[in-house]
């Protein structure tokens, strides 16, 4: 099915002129410090929001497990603004992500028979990882430049949403391209808005909707991909981190920045190949 003029405006350029408005504008209307807190969340949420239900993606009341999608953005969106309006502890922050994350992953994964593991471990598992990369990712806001960091999300959105096509579903990659589009005004916003760069709140929304969609297209999978794969593309926070050691900050001009931006998608790139290579070679 090749990709549409609806596909292209509601479920991408829409979401995105929703969450850059909502950067620039927002900003601009309310305080400093809950503009930087809960705008780029609400920006993100809004804009899957929007692709998902201009798409016709889904139904409510839900029909089928991953319909519960939407919802649960919206619990994790809320999540992750109270903890940042609240100065949780780390103790709170791994109790809440955790809780939060295993009861949007019990209403997203399929009971199916015959799944190779079990949905509740899957789930118990999923949560444990959410927590863990989300944690490790919040302070990335203050590590990496506004465009590098919404670049490297909007990156390994837009290859989730690739990986979600050849794992055989159309709609699982119209579901992660409408986020992959709220990322991207995200990125523009950060790019050429200076009120904009600075962009809190997002590590949770982001990790938890790239976790589920690797879990749901796993588990919905009927491609030669190995279940494995799927999960390198969430870790790609870790090659985040690696792009700020100090022999990559050292590079400067373009090539410093572009092999920057390399290492902080690496494991998304990653990802992508091994799921090309089950695909087309093995």
């Amino acid at each position: 099915m090749p990709v549409s003029l609806a596909d292209v405006g509601y479920g991408f350029l829409l979401p995105a002129l929703a969450a850059l408005l909502s950067l620039v504008l927002l900003r601009r209307m309310l305080p400093e410090d809950a503009g930087r807190r809960y705008v780029p969340m609400f920006g993100f949420v809004l804009g899957f929001q929007l692709g998902y239900w201009l798409l016709n993606l889904g139904q409510f009341p839900p029909a089928y497990h991953f319909h519960w999608l939407p919802i649960a953005m919206i619990l994790v969106g809320i999540t992750s603004s109270v903890t940042e309006a609240t100065g949780s502890t780390i103790v709170d922050r791994i109790l809440t992500y955790f809780v939060i994350s295993l009861v949007g992953c019990w209403f997203l994964l399929p009971n199916y028979p015959g799944l190779p593991l079990p949905w509740q471990y899957t789930a118990l598992i999923g949560s444990a990882l959410v927590t863990i990369v989300s944690l490790a990712s919040r302070p990335l806001v203050t590590r990496l430049s506004g465009p590098l960091l919404t670049g490297s999300y909007f990156s390994m959105l837009a290859i989730a949403a690739v990986i979600m096509v050849l794992s055989g579903s159309i709609s699982f990659g119209q579901i992660t391209g409408a986020a992959t589009g709220a990322c991207f005004g995200l990125f523009l916003a950060a790019l050429f808005d200076p009120k904009a760069k600075d962009q809190e709140g997002l590590a949770f929304p982001m990790i938890f909707f790239a976790f589920a969609m690797m879990m749901i297209g796993q588990t919905n999978s009927f491609s030669n991909i190995p279940q494995w794969a799927y999960y390198i593309l969430p870790l790609t926070p870790i090659g985040m981190w690696e792009s700020q050691s100090g022999f990559f900050k050292s590079m400067g001009g373009i090539g410093g920045s572009i092999t920057r931006y390399l290492v902080a998608i690496h494991y998304s790139l990653i990802a992508l190949g091994v799921v090309l290579y089950a695909e087309f070679v093995s």
